[in-house]
């Protein structure tokens, strides 16, 4: 015993500031400010995400998921989630997403790259509206549900796909409400978009392209045709099948 107090007496001053740097250092790690989150989701999303309004810290908190249009800098606030972040030695960073009692999505960064799993996010139709001129345009309503089983981005290639569900699509202009239910499938391995429509609805839609050049064919249900005959008229050009070729960006 008194060999432990004279080596204290003796280094007192040094055992005093590694514990002091300890603490701080602790207490730093434990209180990382929520907008190193925020960092990681504008580089990953390529400034497409951000987050705004947030409580909490790196490790456990709350914010506003927000879209933004790099270009027009137009934005859509999306949905308010919470997250808890853990760190370990295959997934560097695991974070779990919630909204409310409901998982959101997994998010994690390994060896390979970003990594999204298990998302299921609801949306409104309307919460999107200043980021795509055609729902403006066309004063279009309706449910959207955005799923992805495995989605990986990297700097060698991107694997994955988002599911869109469009559900009780209506117009503002158009005679017929709703319009129908609508399917994309966006393919991260190659960038390629695929529509298709459910067989009930009104206005048929089929087609593919990229995020930059969406052309699809569009038909109006036999049963409709009187009555959407304008409207499609003016959505797009007319083909010789009776078809019409609409441009959706």
């Amino acid at each position: 015993m008194y060999r432990i107090l004279e080596f204290y007496r003796n280094r007192r001053k040094l055992i005093t500031y590694v514990i002091f740097f300890t603490v701080f250092s602790i207490s730093l790690v434990m209180n990382v400010p929520t907008w190193v989150l925020g960092s990681m989701l504008s580089k990953y999303s390529q400034n497409k995400l951000r987050l705004y309004n947030t409580q909490g810290t790196f490790w456990s908190g709350s914010g506003l998921l927000v879209a933004v249009d790099p270009r027009t800098q137009y934005s859509a606030p999306l949905i308010l989630f919470n997250w808890q972040v853990k760190l370990g030695l295959k997934r560097y960073v695991d974070i779990n997403l919630f909204v409310g009692a409901r998982k959101l999505a997994n998010v994690y960064l390994n060896n390979s790259g970003f990594n999204l799993d298990s998302l299921n996010m609801s949306l409104s139709l309307g919460q999107v509206t200043e980021l795509f001129g055609l729902i403006k345009n066309l004063g279009l309503s309706g449910n959207v549900l955005l799923t992805a089983d495995k989605v990986k981005l990297s700097t060698v290639r991107n694997t994955g796909v988002f599911n869109v569900r469009l559900t009780t699509i209506s117009s503002s202009i158009s005679p017929v409400n709703p319009l129908g239910d609508y399917i994309v499938n966006y393919d991260l391995s190659n960038g390629k978009l695929n529509v298709s429509s459910s067989p009930n609805s009104s206005l048929i839609l089929s087609g593919s392209g990229s995020v930059t050049n969406l052309i699809v064919n569009g038909r109006v249900a036999p049963d409709k045709k009187d009555q959407l005959l304008q409207f499609i008229t003016v959505m797009g050009l007319p083909q010789p099948d009776g078809s019409y070729s609409l441009k959706i960006f």
